[in-house]
């Protein structure tokens, strides 16, 4: 049977692969894209409340005035900030940094001891079968790493220029944000045009609930992390505050960072204060896990944990540090079209329970 739709099949899996190989060649261009609906999505609610606000006859505030305000007091707020607290941060990171060597050493100290009393003297012995605990090299090579991240986010001038013009890209979102929408179903035929409007609906609910939810997330761990660890009166507080709010964003791997800078900071004071900045810290983010996030997040957002973790391992191979931060969102609206659109948990057929093998 040679039928126009059969003939049409090559050709239809010819686009879709040169559609595949065009996004990963723009790829960079992509999650510039991502970060700035993302930032758009963050800065939604502001715009609408501000365009809502009642003005002389009946009138409204046009959006792309409302969103024109809600970006410039985002910039100054976010500038005034920078004024007020990076005199501290940098203080408090290059104390940070000074205090890294003397808690490692401290560390590999009472490692060593404990090894020698436990017969494992010979993995800090140095020589061929032995191995040597260097903190000036333990450190290096963190630093190493760092850099390598940090020469893949700014190291290039399309990084900086991307990231100068992301504010600009969440503007225009946000003084259109149908614009997207519309364009997408322009080319949508008209007998489909309900499903698009469908899968457009699940994909917004679930990137305005992780964002919304991430925000309140993030602000809940880091604001309690910095307070719990200034009433420990462990130093640095601030500082591990903030990186608490920030690493927050990256599922898993975020907790392990906080963790080991609380650890480094508080191990290099005393012992007491790296055990319970760290159980405080424990603390804080599992009481966030328990009463926040299910109360914040949709269910939109019901990601099974294996899910969440290969999609990060997936983002961050591929497309590096910015990939670890798109990943999550896109798995949020991939698992939202397919609740949309797929049967039932009860009719697919699966099994209820875990398989058992039958005797």
């Amino acid at each position: 049977m040679n039928t126009p739709a059969v003939r049409s099949v090559p050709w239809v899996g010819i686009a879709v692969l040169l559609g595949a190989a065009l996004a990963w060649a723009l790829r960079d261009i992509l999650v510039l894209g991502g970060l700035a609906v993302l930032l758009a999505y963050a800065l939604d609610p502001f715009v609408s409340r501000l365009e809502q606000l009642p003005l002389p006859r009946k009138r409204h505030l046009p959006r792309a005035l409302a969103a024109s305000i809600v970006m410039l007091l985002v910039a100054a707020g976010a500038a005034g900030l920078m004024y007020l607290t990076l005199p501290r941060l940098a203080t408090e990171f290059g104390r940070f940094l000074e205090r890294i060597p003397g808690s490692l050493e401290r560390l590999l100290t009472a490692a060593r001891d404990y090894a020698m009393t436990h017969g494992l003297g010979r993995y800090f012995e140095p020589g061929p079968n032995g191995a040597t605990f260097d903190p000036a090299t333990i450190v290096q090579y963190v630093a190493q790493q760092a850099g390598g991240w940090l020469g893949t986010l700014f190291g290039s001038a399309d990084s900086v220029l991307g990231l100068s013009v992301l504010p600009l890209l969440s503007f225009y979102l946000l003084a259109e944000p149908h614009w997207a929408a519309r364009g997408v179903l322009r080319f949508v035929p008209e007998g489909h045009r309900d499903t698009a409007n469908r899968a457009i609906a699940a994909a917004d609910n679930a990137l305005s609930s992780y964002v919304r939810g991430q925000a309140v997330v993030c602000l809940t761990v880091g604001g309690f992390t910095a307070i719990a660890l200034a009433m420990l009166g462990i130093p640095l507080s601030f500082l591990l505050g903030v990186i608490a709010c920030l690493a927050e964003v990256l599922p898993f791997i975020g907790a392990a960072i906080s963790i080991t800078a609380i650890g480094l900071v508080g191990f290099g004071s005393s012992t007491m204060d790296g055990v319970f900045g760290i159980l405080a810290y424990v603390g804080v983010n599992t009481a966030s896990s328990y009463l926040v996030t299910p109360r914040v997040m949709n269910r939109y957002l019901e990601l099974h944990p294996f899910v969440v973790i290969l999609s990060v391992l997936a983002g961050g191979r591929l497309l590096g540090p910015p990939g670890v931060v798109v990943a999550l969102p896109i798995a949020a609206v991939v698992h939202a079209l397919i609740k949309e659109f797929g049967p039932p948990a009860e009719e697919s057929g699966a099994p209820a329970g875990p398989v058992r093998r039958q005797g």
